[in-house]
């Protein structure tokens, strides 16, 4: 049996059965029999009472085997999206959480560089490997990939010249230090998705941000903004911002500044955690990050539901309406569980993402290390399938566990959580667990609690354009 029991506001209870991936509302009394509070006797009973109704069965699943293996061969060979080109090793700063500030494993800062000929032989493996596809993404990735703007430059002339029948995206997330305004004008027209790094106000951006002489990069960064603002008011309209929350922060404060700092209300906010992928010390965030999360959560649902004004919700946080959006999707469109089944978390490894990095080695993507047990090949050598297979596969790992959990759908481990040190562990991967159980029974007692309400998930992300 996988199934979960929770309370939402009005006690109201509900009955999540991974079986049948369905939320089924029961009473008071059923809840605290499921949970054996009234006896282990009225749980059995309980049980069969709710078997009968077709809920609670034992489980169908017998074999942990992502449903893609089979075709994993024909998506790398024709249906890759999207490659990121590390064009260089180096950065202008020296953020103290970076994966090349020496904190993670496998990764320090170097003036290492990509070559134009192996950038050049990337794009055309990229387009090889891209058949099935009409459009494709290239993401330019560092140390601070502008460093290598003359590069970008000529990479994207190559894409031009020779592929002017498949559409290309580029995306660019930068420290934004060396916006000028030259460098922007090509950006723009370019159609570069930009996404600025900025850690918030001026005290809290400068400890963690800093040039390699010390001295804080906040001003600059802001100038850089103000600058945009004003000579590309379009482009600025289209930019992101992404802020790092580490552990000890002011959170209230950093989100205050984010959501009213007059520099930034043209612009999409956007924040993330410091990454524990291939951390070598646990990062452990306080209670404060989890109430604020909270209160910025309950006054976007009251925003959502017609019950408060939209100058009340936090322009940072509302990208949490995504994830219940995409919950929702999986929600409505897993079905039952089937006999051979894998965990929700790995992408397709290689195929829905690829990292090159400056000798030409392929990895499942940025985020993990640059170490053997991640190199799923060469542009030269093409990929090692069944490297791909074994890391995309990685309920393997920990198939008797994965068989009873309830959160198997909702899952979101991939490779990148399973990695210490060299190697893929079962461990690692097992001291993720309650994590995502903790964050999926969030997000259906949120999802819940919404269709509850009468909200719309079919509309999408038009719930917010359209209050």
């Amino acid at each position: 049996m996988a199934f979960c029991v929770f309370e939402n506001p009005g006690k109201r209870f509900m009955l999540f059965d991974r079986e049948v991936n369905c939320l089924v509302p029961i009473t008071e009394e059923t809840a605290h029999d499921l949970t054996g509070e009234n006896g282990e006797e009225r749980r059995r009973l309980q049980l069969e009472t709710l078997r009968q109704k077709g809920l609670c069965r034992s489980t169908v699943l017998h074999t942990i085997e992502h449903p893609s293996l089979p075709f994993m061969e024909t998506f790398l060979e024709t249906q890759v999206d999207d490659m990121v080109l590390q064009v260089t090793q180096n950065c202008n700063l020296r953020c103290e959480y970076c994966a090349y500030s020496g904190k993670y494993y496998n990764r320090t800062h170097s003036s290492r560089r990509m070559s134009f000929q192996l950038a050049r032989d990337a794009v055309d493996f990229l387009v090889a490997h891209s058949r099935d596809k009409d459009h494709v993404n290239i993401g330019f990735y560092g140390g601070e990939p502008l460093l290598e703007l003359d590069l970008i430059k000529k990479v994207i002339q190559y894409i031009e010249d020779t592929y002017p029948g498949k559409e290309f995206n580029y995306t660019i997330t930068t420290n934004g230090t060396l916006l000028d305004d030259e460098t922007v004008c090509y950006l723009e027209s370019k159609k570069v998705n930009l996404t600025i790094s900025l850690d918030g106000p001026k005290e809290t951006h400068d400890k963690y941000r800093r040039f390699v002489n010390g001295n804080g990069s906040f001003e600059k960064v802001m100038d850089n903004l103000r600058q945009i603002a004003r000579n590309h008011p379009y482009y600025y309209k289209l930019l992101r911002t992404n802020t790092v929350f580490t552990p000890g922060q002011n959170y209230e404060e950093i989100t205050e500044f984010l959501d009213h700092d007059p520099d930034l209300q043209g612009v999409s906010p956007g924040i993330t955690l410091m990454s524990d992928v291939g951390s070598k010390e646990p990062i452990v965030f306080d209670s404060s990050l989890a109430e604020l999360n909270e209160r910025c959560k309950f006054t976007l649902f009251l925003y959502i539901t017609g019950a408060l004004d939209e100058k009340y919700v936090s322009r940072s946080h509302r990208r949490y309406l995504d994830d219940l959006i995409y919950d929702y999707k999986i929600y409505r469109n897993s079905g039952e569980m089937v006999e051979c089944s894998h965990p929700g978390g790995p992408c397709e490894v290689g195929s829905r993402k690829v990292f090159v990095d400056i000798h030409g080695n392929l990895y499942p993507c940025e985020r993990v290390g640059e170490t053997e047990a991640m190199r799923i090949g060469t542009i030269y050598t093409g990929y090692d399938v069944e490297k791909a297979k074994s890391l995309t596969n990685i309920g393997s790992l920990t198939p008797e566990e994965c068989k009873h959990c309830w959160a198997f759908s909702y899952c979101d481990v991939c490779v990148g959580f399973c990695i210490e040190g060299d190697r893929v562990s079962r461990e690692k991967k097992l001291s993720r667990c309650s994590t995502v159980r903790s964050s999926v029974l969030n997000k259906l007692q949120d999802l819940q609690f919404l269709l509850d309400w009468g909200v719309d998930f079919e509309k999408g992300k038009e719930l917010l354009r359209s209050k």
